[in-house]
């Protein structure tokens, strides 16, 4: 689902409406791309992505290790995955830290669907 500004606006005041944004939410949580489970929170889903690139750091460090020809040009690739790790370890506790505040007031957060929820084509 490709969405546009124009596709948010209320046709009336030409201003973007909640209702709009809440519906394109809704629709990408029913229908991700890359078929990604809602289902699991998002720590959940984050911490499985720094797992991920951690992998493929590791990948580039073994390159690093047997071939130097192309060093120089490999290194900030490792370092930029490094970074990224670093990063995500960082948004993954305060995320925590928001669906234990949400756990507590009964609440799903907003970027999870409730289980019986999910639904793939």
């Amino acid at each position: 689902m490709d969405i546009e500004i124009r596709d948010l606006l209320c046709p009336e005041c030409q201003q973007v409406t909640q209702e709009k944004i809440e519906a394109v939410l809704k629709h990408n949580l029913e229908h991700p791309i890359y078929k990604t489970d809602f289902t699991k929170p998002l720590s959940q889903l984050l911490e499985e992505i720094r797992e991920k690139m951690a992998e493929v750091r590791g990948l580039v460090q073994d390159i690093l290790a047997v071939d130097t020809s192309f060093h120089d040009r490999i290194k900030p690739a490792e370092g930029l995955l490094t970074c990224g790790i670093s990063s995500l370890y960082n948004v993954v506790t305060d995320v925590k830290r928001f669906e234990r505040a949400c756990k507590q007031r009964g609440e799903i957060p907003r970027n999870q669907l409730p289980k019986k929820e999910i639904r793939y084509k």
